[in-house]
């Protein structure tokens, strides 16, 4: 998460969006851990209901055969340290799950189409069957002489790892501002998506 860019999460059908503030956020250490954490705790923060922390299924052992014994000892170890790692994320979470972390925010009846309408500029969705990014309308402007990137940021919208649903993706399809872009032709997580078009970005802003 870079410090000029904010990312909005938006979790269907809840209608929940949560909104993370790069230059406001800290303590977000770059692994998926801290990322999982931060989340949880802003999710319990949100809503009307107050915050109460889930309900976790208890560790059972896996079933044993009649006559076999004890499980082996490393995975008696195994299943305490899962049991362990649980009880101290309940309590760290408890510590601190009434506000959320900083540069985080809960918006509650918030769907796709509110949080487009909030976004100003151009929007970008990545999809497989956009045309290349770096041939975008919204990151290039054509002028006399070579082709130069805008000055004004645009919106990144991605889907998640299976794309976006069909109801989301025929709204996107009928705003006029939003324009379908694609980072390669192979399939890619949202999170490698994510990385590749940072690098298309950066490449763009050294030409400027």
């Amino acid at each position: 998460l870079r410090s000029d860019t904010s990312v909005f999460i938006l979790l269907s059908p809840h209608n929940v969006t949560v909104e993370i503030s790069g230059s406001r956020c800290a303590g977000l250490n770059p692994d998926e851990r801290t990322a999982a954490l931060m989340l949880q705790r802003t999710l319990l923060s949100g809503g009307d209901a107050p915050a109460r922390l889930p309900d976790y299924a208890p560790v059972r052992s896996p079933p044993r055969e009649a006559g076999q014994g004890a499980l082996p000892k490393s995975e008696r170890n195994r299943l305490r340290t899962e049991r362990k790692a649980r009880e101290a994320m309940r309590r760290r979470i408890g510590r601190a799950c009434q506000d959320p972390p900083p540069g985080w925010t809960y918006h509650a009846d918030d769907d796709l189409p509110r949080r487009l309408e909030s976004f100003e500029g151009d929007l970008l969705v990545f999809h497989e069957d956009g045309k290349d990014l770096w041939d975008s309308n919204a990151l290039v402007s054509v002028g006399a002489d070579l082709p130069r990137p805008k000055a004004a940021p645009a919106t990144l919208v991605f889907g998640d790892q299976n794309g976006f649903s069909s109801e989301d993706e025929a709204i996107l399809e009928l705003l006029p501002r939003a324009e379908f872009v694609s980072v390669g032709p192979l399939s890619l997580l949202t999170s490698q998506a994510i990385t590749v078009s940072h690098h298309y970005l950066d490449r763009m802003a050294a030409l400027s």
